[in-house]
């Protein structure tokens, strides 16, 4: 119905438990048919489909400033419609007038152009680090088959405004299970616990044995 309703490609749905890890849910449409004719059904999407996480990865350099930079949820920035900074211009989606906003603030009207001023806060190779950290640019260890690492390139690779695109989640790609593994390490206070989606096995003489 979603897919229908916004017209898209394709829809995916990952549900994990953010204390354990545990994949309770993974789900995707088209349906997953290795034998169908179209692309997006013979592919685990959650694992193996990539795209730029865009605005639910601010969240990153907002841990990252507040952890590292001295910032904290209720530090207060001066919020116009169009910044430059470094010599180049960014906007928000929608516009607005100025606005005094929170670290909590410009995360809740999702602006561009206040992250490109939090991420001031952070040196280019922690916000690297605060990327990998969360999972970013690696496998998560389900061991699933095709499944991609995303792509997030080393600061020796950025360029232009790079910097400031990447601390509103453009220029990294991401997979869907990789963004859940994001919001479940902060559910779970900032403690990052890998995705598992096999739970133990059994024996033919039916002995359970649990997984790592």
């Amino acid at each position: 119905q979603e897919v229908t309703k916004s017209r898209a490609d394709n829809c995916t749905v990952v549900v994990m438990q953010p204390k354990t890890g545990k994949i309770l849910a993974m789900a995707q449409w088209p349906a997953y048919d290795p034998a169908s004719a179209n692309p997006e059904a013979t592919s685990d999407l959650a694992v193996q489909d990539v795209f730029e996480p865009g605005s639910t990865a601010k969240v990153i350099t907002a841990a990252a400033a507040m952890e590292t930079g001295g910032q904290t949820i209720t530090s207060t920035y001066t919020v116009p419609d169009v910044i430059d900074e470094a010599g180049f211009t960014f906007h928000d989606a929608e516009y607005h007038p100025v606005e005094r906003w929170t670290i909590a603030g410009i995360l809740a009207h999702s602006s561009n152009d206040g992250m490109v001023q939090v991420v001031r806060h952070v040196a280019p190779q922690t916000q690297y680090d605060y990327l990998k950290a969360f999972g970013l640019g690696s496998l998560t260890g389900v061991n699933l088959p095709g499944e991609s690492a995303g792509l997030l390139h080393p600061t020796s690779q950025w360029w232009g405004d790079e910097r400031y695109t990447l601390s509103f989640g453009q220029g990294v790609d991401v997979t869907a299970l990789q963004m859940a593994s994001v919001y479940s390490t902060i559910a779970n206070g900032g403690v990052r616990v890998p995705p598992t989606l096999v739970q133990g096995t059994t024996s033919s003489a039916g002995t359970y044995t649990p997984a790592p």
